[in-house]
């Protein structure tokens, strides 16, 4: 690029004749840290956030989106060797060309793109042919795969949308000098048509650096009802292991395909948990200018809230939300030419990464801060969406069992001991960042939960139970009595 002008003088892209066989390696080989977000880790510096911000993970990421669709298409059935297999994989190739091709003209992501076709046109063939999945190939597109019963549609991009027309034509049309300002303002001035609407990797959200407030600004997710999308993609992950608990392996067969697949499913969830839980304390914000007459920010209603809420509390956080069979996990296995120092596998250890990414976003000081501020952005303050419900769905959903009584499996044992550190850290030691209302939310609930297990204590089952609930219990009792230590 000139840095005068900033003309590219010369753009390539590079593609090796493996790139979509490593990410099925690297499944296997990241058991225990499900891809979830591409962003997990947050820059050091200035210096290297705008060079990450800068960098496109497209062609790793989305090959985690293809060996999903191959382990679920290929639990349902489909040859390997079939020629359906293979326009599965050329689809593949396809899309993250034409989405690096927009690269090297200049162009940045697109996160919105994705969320402007309803579910009825992203499922009609003719419809997506003639206009794309979304509205441009620089969104991160996860593979359109149909539900279980239903006819499948086409799997991704394979064509350009109607923003990257737009864009290529404000960029590269050639305009006479002197017309140039009044052609390129005509031409921007299309802005806030639905089809050209635009978010990027800043709106998306990238770690702690940038706060993703807008629940419709992701990458992976795909059609006008995200939230529709994020239930679907939980469906198809657990179809996904159903079929291999009943999968018979062939003699002879690896059982590092059922490790595999299981991990791809679990990477599913993991991408959909953090972006669902957006939504709570979510903000919808445009790009706008003074004229458009819309606003810039707008609070996502309290029912929509509640919906992704109960979306992930149902299918990450309640004891039915992940179940397998004891024949299952025990043929989980490890590639013994990766040899890890404990060739034991924990199922429970990869479901509770997942569940943190969760906790992470629900349990942010930022969401709390959003939450108590939208109060003062309604007419009815008594219709908002309130911090005190969410940390209570949140704890009731993880605590469920001291209600009924009865053995507390390991798997919920971490989680509950998961939540319980937060709770304790939020107690004795409070970030600056921590708003005074949640701390005392987290006060008051903490002191319920305390109340809850001392009750629970007597109708506790096996040993284990006994010993987590005495354990929680002299935690949670010697933080409440603890002098709060503050972080400047």
């Amino acid at each position: 690029v000139d840095p005068r002008s900033g003309e590219i003088l010369d753009a390539d892209i590079g593609m090796s004749d493996v790139f979509a066989r490593g990410a099925r390696r690297q499944v296997i080989e990241d058991f225990s840290r499900p891809a979830g977000h591409a962003h997990e880790h947050a820059p050091a510096n200035a210096l290297s956030s705008h060079k990450k911000l800068s960098t496109c993970n497209y062609m790793n990421e989305s090959a985690h989106e293809l060996h999903f669709a191959f382990d679920l298409l290929e639990a349902r059935g489909l040859d390997m060797d079939s020629p359906e297999a293979e326009a599965v994989a050329q689809s593949y190739v396809k899309d993250v060309i034409m989405h690096e091709v927009g690269h090297t003209l200049g162009f940045r992501h697109n996160f919105k793109a994705s969320t402007v076709y309803s579910a009825k046109q992203i499922q009609d063939v003719e419809f997506t042919k003639k206009n794309g999945i979304t509205t441009s190939v620089m969104d991160y597109t996860p593979f359109n795969i149909a539900a279980k019963g239903e006819k499948q549609p086409e799997y991704g991009m394979s064509t350009l949308g109607a923003y990257d027309y737009w864009v290529v034509d404000y960029a590269y049309r050639q305009i006479d000098a002197a017309k140039e300002t009044e052609e390129l303002a005509k031409i921007a001035a299309r802005s806030t048509e639905p089809q050209l609407i635009y978010a990027t990797d800043e709106d998306a959200g990238y770690a702690t650096m940038f706060y993703g407030i807008d629940p419709e600004a992701n990458r992976f997710d795909l059609g006008a009802d995200p939230l529709e999308y994020y239930k679907k993609r939980l469906k198809l992950s657990r179809e996904l292991w159903d079929r291999l608990e009943a999968l018979q392996l062939k003699p002879g067969e690896s059982y590092e395909r059922l490790t595999r697949s299981f991990v791809a499913g679990l990477n599913q969830v993991a991408r959909v948990a953090p972006l669902a839980a957006k939504y709570v304390g979510g903000v919808k914000h445009l790009r706008d200018r003074a004229g458009s007459g819309r606003a810039l920010y707008e609070p996502t209603s309290p029912a929509r809230q509640r919906e992704a809420l109960k979306l992930v509390a149902d299918g990450l956080l309640k004891v039915d939300s992940f179940k397998f069979r004891p024949e299952f996990v025990s043929r989980i296995g490890i590639d013994h030419f990766e040899r890890r120092a404990n060739p034991d596998v924990s199922i429970s250890a990869a479901v509770l990464g997942t569940q943190r990414q969760a906790l992470d976003v629900l349990l942010a000081d930022n969401v709390a801060q959003r939450l108590l501020d939208s109060a003062d952005k309604v007419a009815d303050p008594s219709k908002a969406f309130k911090l005190a419900e969410l940390y209570d769905t949140v704890q009731n959903a993880i605590w469920s069992e001291l209600k009924a009584g009865g053995d507390i499996n390991p798997l919920r044992r971490n989680l509950q001991r998961e939540h319980l550190r937060r709770v304790v850290n939020a107690l004795v030691k409070p970030a600056p960042t921590t708003p005074a209302d949640a701390r005392a939310l987290q006060r008051m609930n903490a002191q319920q939960l305390a109340a809850q297990i001392k009750a629970a204590m007597g109708k506790a089952g096996n040993k284990e139970t006994k010993a987590h609930l005495a354990e929680s219990l002299d935690l949670l009792s010697e933080a409440l009595k603890a002098s709060i230590q503050r972080t400047v």
